[in-house]
């Protein structure tokens, strides 16, 4: 984000020498990168060294993961109605982004919380044929209030102006033939490091494709899920027969 940048790009960059993250193909840095976990396709993007590299790779990976849940993380929100204007430089991903079906997208830079319903082309749209934004800036500075006059139409679903963070949870359904997403908000109190309360705000549901029914997230592996076992067969064991007892000594014939 912006608080981390400064005017050095590429790997000696302050953000990506504080921390250790996989490199991407297209410039060898730790600028923008992909990883799989489980069932989810993971981009991480950068809007503080946008280029045209980083678009022609992006276009590149989407195309090329077949993970059934794609999410996509980067700083500047271009759905927003916080203190700073929609980013001109995530508007451009946005189409691409929809057009490879990703599912959610977190971002930061405005200090508070909105959650818009599924968006493609601008429009509202049934979960499934867009993508959910989602702000959650509840760090790091004093919180953004909420704009209204700064709509893009009767978008956003839920919104807080709290201190707090997002998580989201991937369930395989017990049938194992869909997968549902969670998205829970998690409240905190300023300069607290405790989170006393939660809310989910939304569950989100998908058919699963046989092909990904053997995928499962598991330290951040592909493993196939254990076949389910018939029960198993109660085997009928005959006892065996007991001794005959010893005949007794004629008393005669001692």
């Amino acid at each position: 984000g912006n608080h981390d940048d400064d005017n050095v790009d590429g790997n000696q960059a302050k953000v990506n020498l504080v921390s250790v993250s996989p490199s991407n193909e297209a410039t060898g840095t730790e600028d923008f990168y992909s990883f799989d976990y489980g069932l989810g396709h993971f981009i991480v993007l950068s809007t503080q060294t946008f280029n045209a590299q980083q678009l022609e790779w992006l276009r590149a990976d989407l195309a090329a993961t077949d993970r059934p849940w794609k999410f996509a993380f980067f700083h500047e929100p271009y759905y927003t109605y916080g203190n700073h204007e929609p980013s001109e430089k995530a508007a451009v991903w946005v189409p691409i982004l929809e057009q490879y079906g990703v599912d959610l997208v977190i971002t930061g830079h405005n200090h508070n919380y909105e959650q818009f319903y599924a968006q493609r082309g601008g429009q509202v749209v049934p979960f499934g044929e867009g993508t959910v934004h989602v702000t959650a800036g509840g760090a790091g500075a004093a919180l953004d209030p909420i704009y209204a006059f700064r709509s893009k139409g009767d978008n956003l679903q839920n919104w807080r102006v709290e201190y707090g963070f997002v998580s989201v949870v991937i369930d395989v359904a017990p049938d194992r033939l869909s997968t549902t997403m969670s998205l829970i908000y998690h409240k905190t109190q300023a300069g607290n490091g405790s989170w006393p309360s939660m809310a989910e705000d939304v569950r989100y549901s998908r058919p699963l494709a046989a092909g990904f029914c053997s995928l499962l997230a598991n330290d951040g592996d592909e493993a196939e899920l254990e076949p389910e076992l018939e029960p198993e067969m109660e085997l009928e064991i005959e006892p065996e027969p007991e001794p005959e007892p010893e005949a007794e000594p004629d008393v005669a014939d001692v």
